[in-house]
C-alpha cells in the first residue's frame, strides 16, 4: 500500500470518508490492478447507490480517491 500513497492514493481516505456516509454501515476500500476498489454494506431499505457515493467521493476527495466499482452489500436482521 505505501507505493500507492507515493503516488497520492491512500484506500484508508477513501474507505474512512464512505463510513461517514448517510447508510453506509461498513466500507473496505483496496488497490487491484491499479484501480480502487470498495464494498459498502448498507441497511435494507437505503437508497444509496454506487453513483450517489461515487460523486461524493469526487466531489469531496477528488477522481485519484474515488472508487472505479462499489460492489453494495445489504445488512439482514436476525431476530434476537
Amino acid at each position: 500500500m505505501a507505493g500507492h500513497l507515493l503516488h497520492g492514493i491512500d484506500p484508508l481516505l477513501t474507505e474512512s470518508f464512505l463510513l461517514k456516509q448517510r447508510d453506509v454501515l461498513e466500507a473496505v476500500v483496496w488497490i487491484s490492478e491499479g484501480k480502487l476498489l470498495a464494498d459498502v454494506t448498507v441497511p435494507i431499505g437505503s437508497n444509496c447507490t454506487s453513483g450517489i457515493l461515487r460523486l461524493a467521493c469526487a466531489e469531496e476527495l477528488g477522481l485519484h480517491q474515488t472508487p472505479v466499482q462499489i460492489r453494495f452489500k445489504i445488512a439482514q436482521r436476525y431476530a434476537a
